[in-house]
């Protein structure tokens, strides 16, 4: 914790519990080497000023010089594939994955036909070091989406998978954790490939809300589900291991004759812990 100054004057004796209260556990303090800085209650700037922001989070670990951080950037696209990750569509052309403003990717599909829309990372590039998020080095995944429509005939999932695909995550074949929208219900879902999952139970995701979800896989021990700001689930059990890269999957079934279902996603960094 952080030790009160008091005011000096001239001839006043520093003594040795004086200088490492006031200037050596301070100044740790201050640098976060002695537990998390709070900021005082009272926060004001000048007149005619403004602070606002939506949310204020950081890294659910300790952070270190080793860590690897990697931000989701969605950028233009070439009519291909866009800069930083690939993409993938229905052949049919039911599905889009397309800009939806700027920092916002949107992932459309088509209610009344078989579709889906995807963004995925993109695979190592010529002999390039493994660029997968290691479940045992604290992998780290925030984004923000919001869904237009609770769909009976579609599904989703975003979060860390083993191999991305067209369909969600089969738990009797692959590892994974993130949430997803089954066709009935919005849940948080992990499962170590073994045909078992362990499941949050059903999450409040209203259409045209904007979410903010952060998944956290603890050194291989249990997975941490965040949304917006609020824990809502730690599971110890059918933990994904190895290799996990990430999803953005948005797909329908069935025709339903509901139109079409847009998944709008802001902002999404990942982090991981190296050391």
């Amino acid at each position: 914790m952080a030790f009160p100054v008091s005011s000096r004057t001239t001839g006043t004796l520093i003594t040795e519990s004086i200088w490492n209260s006031d200037i050596v556990d301070n100044l740790n303090y201050l640098k976060g080497l002695a537990g998390p800085v709070l900021i005082e209650d009272d926060l004001s700037l000048a007149t005619g000023k403004a602070l606002s922001a939506d949310l204020i989070y950081a890294g659910r670990y300790t952070v270190s010089r080793a860590v690897r951080r990697v931000k989701i950037d969605w950028k233009a696209h070439d009519g291909t594939n866009f800069t930083d990750f690939d993409h993938d569509e229905d052949f049919a052309a039911w599905g889009k994955t397309q800009e939806g403003g700027t920092g916002q990717l949107v992932l459309e599909i088509d209610n009344n036909q078989a579709c889906f829309a995807r963004a995925f990372q993109r695979v190592e590039q010529n002999n390039a070091l493994n660029n997968a998020w290691q479940a045992a080095s604290d992998p780290y995944f925030v984004f923000e989406f919001s869904p237009s429509v609770n769909s009976g005939f579609s599904e989703a999932f975003i979060g860390f998978r083993q191999t991305p695909g067209a369909d969600r995550p089969l738990p009797a074949a692959e590892k994974y954790a993130g949430i997803m929208w089954t066709g009935a219900i919005w849940v948080f879902e992990n499962s170590d490939g073994s045909g078992s999952v362990a499941t949050s139970g059903t999450l409040t995701i209203n259409p045209g809300s904007r979410n903010i979800v952060e998944i956290y896989i603890v050194g291989g021990t249990k997975v941490e589900y965040w949304l917006n700001g609020a824990l809502i689930a730690t599971k110890t059990t059918f933990l994904p291991t190895g290799d996990l890269e990430w999803e953005f999957l948005s797909k329908c079934n069935a025709g339903g004759g509901v139109g079409k279902t847009y998944t709008t996603l802001g902002e999404a960094v990942l982090q991981e812990n190296l050391a």
